[in-house]
């Protein structure tokens, strides 16, 4: 995302529609959020059998909740923080640490519904 805010500061000529993603940061995290956590949901729907199910992605989606929740927050501000340009070592630092507990409650969640799964 850095190497996008400089590309386009430095490179790109000064038209509304290549400044769309810096002038509006917060639109562009969410969105960007909302569709990483959606294909996180449908991966994980997909362990079971292999293929999406219906009848259980209801069920995925409820018990991923808390993980997409954080994992959402973490990539919002990651994102936020970056094309806003006010990105410091204190800010990386506490956004690696949202990841890391994301990462440890969706492993958690993925190692239930794999126990759920075989009994």
């Amino acid at each position: 995302m850095t190497f996008y805010v400089e590309v386009v500061l430095t490179f790109m000529p000064k038209r509304q529609i290549e400044y769309v993603v810096l002038h509006n940061p917060e639109v562009f995290a969410v969105v960007f959020a909302v569709v990483i956590l959606l294909i996180s949901i449908l991966r994980a729907s997909t362990l079971v059998r292999g293929q999406v199910e219906v009848s259980t992605l209801a069920m995925v989606v409820l018990l991923s909740l808390p993980a997409g929740l954080v994992e959402g927050y973490g990539i919002y501000q990651a994102i936020k923080k970056t094309l806003s340009k006010s990105l410091r070592s204190q800010d990386l630092g506490l956004i690696y640490a949202v990841f890391f507990v994301a990462a440890v409650v969706e492993v958690g969640f993925v190692q239930a519904l794999l126990l759920l799964s075989s009994s």
